[in-house]
């Protein structure tokens, strides 16, 4: 029996829709509704939904910078609604587009309580993962609002999985997991390496894969496994040169490992990239680089001049204050590095940090021999807090 039959006879047995449905392969019209013991138990619809919609919510407002979300979250009805309040199929579907700004996604669902726990049923067609099918049942004692929230990620996995990882890899970097545990990096590439092969979209090619292999990088990098990570940069840039940001995160990993002329090559390769001539933000990123790089080589004149240019590119380039300061510091002009230090702190108040950019996690220490420590910016309110870190 497949899952659609599964469904509609769910809902039968549960006096939710009439024995009239119509049920074949390119059309399900039916009402769906939450059982009737969930809505005797305090569940009503709109609760249900208000759950599950921020759980997807959570998902779908996730931020990027190497790939726009097909993924969105809307003012207008919202999927769960649409299903909750017992819209036919078409009307599912308008409001599934709505949602996530995507075409050609049908859905059709219920969910159910008993004594025993919870079930969730979903038939569906997307353009990135092709038909599938779900069915969830609730884990020993999981309250429904925990459940909910596991269903929208099962749902949002389906349907843009891009924003399923960048999910998973923002838990798994806060809570120090690849930095405690390197093994699970390993765990973190084998699952997201192969979802990239189930991906179904009519309109991917492999350069859609770049974003997800320079976020395995990332990965990989915060697991200090530099090899890896230098690996999957160099595939991410290899499907999409026109991306950049690859080649930016490999310059930065140039710079750990005191590769100074790599990393230069990789900077002006990455600010070549149309995608990063496009975003300044980005392109500030690769003069940081370059200025880093010749610092390395002793071109303190040099590194200067590239510091200078970041910030003008982009005017809240931290980094590019920051290491500036340093630069004056160590070169014996204590004013010039406050004032350029006191830039820093103002630029940190509105600076951008995207999951896929290696800056976002790492801070080099030119003056003792270009160590670096990990960083996290959630954390941080000024260059000091960055600094204790």
């Amino acid at each position: 029996m497949d899952i659609g039959t599964l469904i509609a006879a769910a809902l039968l047995s549960l006096g939710i829709i009439g024995s009239d449905a119509l049920l074949n392969a390119d059309n399900i019209s039916f009402r769906i509704e939450v059982s009737k013991d969930l809505v005797e138990a305090g569940y009503s619809v709109p609760l249900v939904d208000a759950l599950m919609d921020s759980g997807m919510k959570e998902l779908v407002d996730f931020k990027s910078i190497v790939r726009t979300p097909d993924i969105r979250s809307a003012d207008q009805k919202s999927i769960v609604s649409a299903v909750a309040e017992s819209f036919n199929l078409r009307e599912v579907t308008a409001a599934f587009q709505n949602e996530f700004g995507l075409s050609q996604v049908h859905l059709a669902g219920a969910l159910m309580g008993k004594e025993s726990g919870f079930r969730f049923l979903m038939s569906g067609n997307s353009l990135h993962t092709g038909r599938f099918t779900l069915d969830l049942h609730s884990k020993d004692g999981e309250a429904l609002p925990a459940f909910l929230k596991d269903v929208a990620a099962e749902v949002v996995m389906r349907v843009e999985p891009y924003a399923a990882a960048i999910a998973e890899f923002n838990d798994m970097s806060k809570s120090g997991r690849f930095r405690s545990d390197p093994a699970s990096y390993v765990e973190f590439r084998d699952r997201w390496q192969k979802i990239i092969a189930q991906e179904a979209r009519q309109e991917d090619n492999e350069s859609d894969h770049a974003p997800f292999h320079n976020l395995i990088g990332m990965a990989a990098m915060l697991s200090s496994n530099n090899v890896e990570a230098a690996k999957q940069f160099r595939e991410a840039a290899r499907l999409n040169p026109a991306l950049g940001v690859p080649s930016i995160n490999l310059a930065l990993l140039d710079l750990t490992e005191k590769r100074f002329d790599d990393a230069i090559y990789n900077a002006e390769t990455a600010a070549d990239a149309p995608y990063v001539k496009s975003k300044a933000f980005l392109l500030a990123n690769t003069e940081t680089i370059a200025g880093l790089a010749k610092w390395g080589k002793r071109d303190l004149a040099g590194a200067q001049d590239e510091f200078l240019t970041s910030v003008q590119l982009y005017g809240n380039s931290f980094w590019g204050y920051y290491y500036w300061s340093e630069l004056q510091r160590i070169a014996g002009s204590p004013e010039d590095a406050a004032l350029l230090r006191g830039r820093a702190d103002q630029a940190m108040m509105s600076f951008e940090t995207y999951p896929e950019v290696a800056f976002a996690y790492i801070r080099i220490d030119p003056s003792k021999d270009f160590n670096f420590a990990q960083i996290d910016f959630s954390n941080t309110r000024h260059v000091s807090d960055l600094e204790a870190q």
